[in-house]
């Protein structure tokens, strides 16, 4: 019976959100069910760390895998450990950093664990609860302890013992150091095993020089060593040249620097240490001369020359002033074994210590007085693995469940509870609030992916306090209309915490907003097209007169006036054809016009608002049904696509979903409003409105009266009716008088 009970299914409840279907994480069984649920289902898949608005303490526990993003796999496990700390983990939906002692688990490790560490931090009888703070402050307190179960031994855990202080800093110079829970610098157990080995390997090295009799100047060999490591090559030029110059005198000039090397010099500011000087011969290069150590040197290798003699030259050849070169083949032959020996160096780490100081801290065993002080403080590490355990659950218990809601579903989103972990802040721009923003990294790379999300977007640049803090965020506009919305607008940017942003944009993604603004869009296209028209022609018309006026002021002043009427005589011919093309244009104009008048006019009455109906729809159908068609393909996944999500649904912005995104500005209610404005402009659309209807009747007439070749006939009907009526008053006898 159990276990068929095991293997029944757990029983899925599915809500029907943003166009697909997202799982509902209630009960305690739907959250340790969770890792049953196909992946298939759920919403997203994976996620960059750095697009989580959760705190960096619960982003670490939850990437265990630290390559800086959250996967199913990890927030699956993340459940089930709360699933194995508590009875309810449906405390997960609450959202709180605090727990009842009672609802830990004691038939797991972890619950019995976590319980047994709760039970010492209530300090108050009467409360039965465990808070993120208690813990904190807790950690805070063990952190400050000599012994706080982190491994690491600091100066606070040997104070009471000069000799393992001085050998404790010795570790940390030499090996390395980190930090302990508190932030004190300290050692653990592979530094300290580090240190000794290098200590014993560079022990067992200066015995293999007393074998070899390497060590020909005491314990100053090394020191030797490393200056004659500095000048050798320099010393060998040197005899190599004069020894080209023994063998042949010619080449003395060729193997000194010629007079235009020191004439590069001349407008150098010149140092002895200076690349220039340094490429010098070490001396004066002569058949058979030997090396002068005081006097006679290149100035850039003094200094050095000065130490070889000093640690190498006295201690084998005496107090010499002049170098010769059998005098430096002796040299290289002593220091033979030396370097020979050297070669074979080992415990580089504790070069700085001396033979005395490595023997005492083997003979001392400072090593293992170092070691039973880590084991020490490693006896308290229970303490603290329960303590970190704690603090992880209270974490969890307060962030867990919004990192879930946004990857087994996005109902933080779509609901007004919450927000979603991906959204960022809210920005106020021209009248409106946008709550859907998302962080940009790079705008051009965001963009695009972003454009296929069919939604109309703002990318600005945030800054705050001068200019230190910088971000770059994209805003989706889903109400009103993006006419004003250009780049160069500025607006305010309040982030999830509350702070304050300046913000401008800097790109728009131009889609349509809502089927109002494709209604009005073509008409406020018409009425862009004619204004541009209009001011291409004053523009044209002002520079041409400035052209004109330009003309006459700079014309020579000797220059015979120009008599306009002889220069240009009236031509009555072109004059007339200009007025019959301007007629028979304002004829075609008012005959359109006249026929859409006359036509709509004859309609019955009840048909007129059709045809104006029907003329609009002609006019704006088109606009408002691609808008239409293209508001329904508004998707939420290329914006998260675009910032790094593995979206894994079709997560739709429908429009009534779209439009509680963007909040227009609205007047309280309740609130009173007057409607004088004392300021406002004086307005003369009266007086436009008459002007037109007065041309529209007079091209009405003209059309109908003049233009027409049956004028008459129409005059005639207009006055008496139909023609036949006309000619049967001719025919009649009492009209015949008249």
């Amino acid at each position: 019976m159990l276990n068929s009970k095991r293997l029944t299914p757990h029983r899925w409840h599915f809500d029907r959100i943003g166009g697909f279907d997202q799982v509902r994480l209630q009960t305690d069984e739907d959250w340790r069910s969770l890792s049953s649920l196909d992946p298939k289902l759920w919403a997203v898949l994976s996620c960059p760390t750095s697009a989580m608005a959760i705190s960096a303490d619960a982003l670490a526990l939850l990437d265990t895998d630290n390559d800086s993003r959250i996967r199913v796999n990890e927030v699956v496990s993340a459940v089930q450990w709360v699933c194995d700390a508590l009875k309810q983990p449906s405390l997960l939906n609450l959202r709180s950093a605090n727990v009842p002692v009672a609802l830990f688990r004691q038939d797991t490790e972890l619950g019995s664990s976590l319980l047994q560490i709760a039970q010492q931090l209530l300090d108050n009888p009467d409360n039965d609860c465990v808070n993120l703070a208690q813990v904190n402050l807790q950690l805070a307190r063990f952190s400050q302890m000599a012994f706080n179960g982190d491994g690491v031994i600091t100066r606070a855990s040997v104070q009471d013992n000069p000799l393992l202080v001085t050998a404790l800093d010795k570790v940390m110079h030499h090996a390395g150091r980190i930090e302990d829970i508190s932030g004190q610098l300290g050692v653990d157990e592979a530094l300290l095993v580090s240190f000794d080995a290098a200590v014993s390997d560079r022990l067992a090295w200066y015995a293999l020089a007393e074998e070899r009799n390497a060590l020909v100047l005491g314990e100053f060999t090394l020191q030797a060593l490393d200056s004659f490591d500095l000048v050798k090559d320099k010393i060998a030029d040197f005899f190599t040249r004069c020894a080209i110059a023994g063998f042949d005198n010619s080449s003395v000039s060729a193997l000194k620097p010629g007079i235009s090397v020191y004439e590069a010099m001349y407008d150098l500011m010149l140092k002895a240490d200076i690349d220039a000087i340094a490429a010098l011969p070490l001396a004066n290069i002569e058949s058979g001369a030997s090396l002068p150590l005081v006097l006679g040197l290149n100035p850039a290798w003094k200094e050095r020359i000065s130490h070889f003699r000093e640690y190498v030259v006295r201690p084998l050849l005496g107090d010499k002033s002049v170098l010769t070169e059998s005098d430096w083949q002796l040299i290289q032959a002593q220091l033979l074994p030396a370097c020979t020996w050297r070669e074979e160096e080992q415990g580089v780490q504790v070069a700085g210590l001396s033979i005395e100081e490595m023997q005492s801290w083997q003979e001392q065993k400072l090593y293992m007085q170092l070691q039973q002080l880590i084991q020490q403080d490693l006896t308290k590490a229970t303490t603290l693995l329960q303590l970190n355990a704690l603090k992880k659950l209270l974490l969890f218990l307060a962030e867990l469940d919004g990192v879930v809601q946004n990857f087994v579903s996005m109902r933080d989103f779509y609901t007004s509870e919450h927000i979603g972990a991906f959204e960022t802040g809210r920005l106020f721009i021209d009248g409106r609030s946008m709550r859907l923003c998302l962080p940009v990294s790079d705008v051009a790379q965001h963009a695009a992916m972003a454009h296929m999300s069919a939604t109309f977007l703002l990318y600005c640049d945030c800054t705050r306090r001068h200019g230190a803090d910088q971000m770059k965020i994209v805003a989706a506009v889903t109400a009103g209309d993006g006419d004003r919305l250009l780049v160069g607008r500025h607006g305010v940017f309040y982030d999830r915490y509350g702070d304050e942003w300046d913000a401008v944009v800097v790109r728009t993604i131009e889609n349509p907003i809502s089927v109002s603004q494709a209604f009005w869009s073509p008409y406020k296209r018409v009425g862009r097209m004619v204004a541009t028209q209009i001011e291409k022609f004053a523009s044209a018309r002002e520079k041409a007169v400035e052209a004109k006026s330009s003309e006459l002021v700079t014309a020579p002043s000797d220059k015979p006036p120009v008599d306009a009427k002889a220069s240009a005589p009236f031509d009555i011919a072109k004059f007339a054809g200009i007025f019959a093309a301007l007629g028979l244009a304002v004829g075609a104009l008012g005959t359109a016009v006249a026929t859409i008048i006359a036509g709509f006019l004859t309609l019955v009455w009840w048909q007129m608002p059709l045809v104006v109906v029907a003329f609009v729809l002609l006019v704006s159908g088109p606009a408002m049904l691609l808008a239409w068609l293209k508001l329904r393909k508004r998707n939420l996944g290329p914006l998260l696509d675009a910032n790094g999500w593995a979206v894994n649904t079709h997560a739709s912005i429908s429009i009534p979903f779209g439009a509680t995104l963007t909040q227009i500005a609205s007047l309280p209610s309740g609130a009173k409003r007057s409607l004088i404005d004392p300021f406002a402009q004086q307005s003369h659309r009266s007086w436009w409105w008459f002007g037109i209807i007065i041309l529209l009747m007079f091209v009405f007439f003209w059309q109908w009266f003049v233009v027409s070749e049956n004028w008459l006939t129409r005059a005639n009907t207009f006055v008496h009716g139909s023609p036949k009526v006309m000619d049967v008053m001719k025919d009649s006898p009492n009209t015949e008088g008249k």
